[in-house]
């Protein structure tokens, strides 16, 4: 038992040590991008999304560097999956949008999926996939039913209609 739980323990420890090893490693990566050294500081933050530490403000930093070093291309690249990780940051939606225009892109060149904007907004909401795809088959459901009743009252005349036609039509003729 007391062994299970030295080994929960090492375990444990051994967790946080690389946390604050990815974490060490992030701040020299921005320390080094403070200090107008781009290079390493895009390499260190290549190294550390490489390793699995992956968020937002990691590849935001990325593209600042990249962005500072005339590499517009890498810069969207890298804001784009920021977006991809976090849809709701602001910073990151006016960022794709400034280099977006400085590269004169238009909007559907850097989302040519047609569900991609559907796909970030289940990120947004933290939906999965099934339940996004749940969502839209009932839209589509409901959708089809609208379209489906409107078709079909709309070329046949509703018998309402066709009784009180005859019933005038009675009215008129002899018995």
């Amino acid at each position: 038992m007391k062994g299970a739980l030295a080994g929960l323990a090492l375990l444990a420890l051994g967790g946080s040590s690389v946390a604050q090893d990815s974490e060490s490693r992030y701040q020299a990566a921005n320390e080094a991008a403070r200090t107008g050294d781009l290079l390493r500081a895009i390499e260190g933050y290549r190294e550390i999304a490489a390793g699995g530490d992956e968020s937002a403000s990691l590849y935001w930093n990325w593209a600042q560097a990249a962005s500072s070093r005339g590499d517009q291309g890498e810069a969207l690249w890298a804001l784009l999956r920021a977006r991809e990780l976090d849809p709701g940051d602001r910073a990151v939606r006016r960022d794709v949008e400034a280099v977006r225009e400085s590269l004169n892109l238009d909007p559907a060149e850097i989302a040519p999926e047609p569900l991609a904007a559907a796909a970030r907004l289940a990120r947004r909401f933290h939906l999965d996939l099934l339940a996004a795809a749940l969502l839209l088959l009932s839209l589509a459901a409901v959708l089809a039913a609208t379209l489906y009743s409107y078709f079909k009252f709309a070329t046949h005349p509703s018998p309402s209609s066709d009784r009180s036609r005859s019933t005038s039509i009675r009215t008129i003729s002899p018995r």
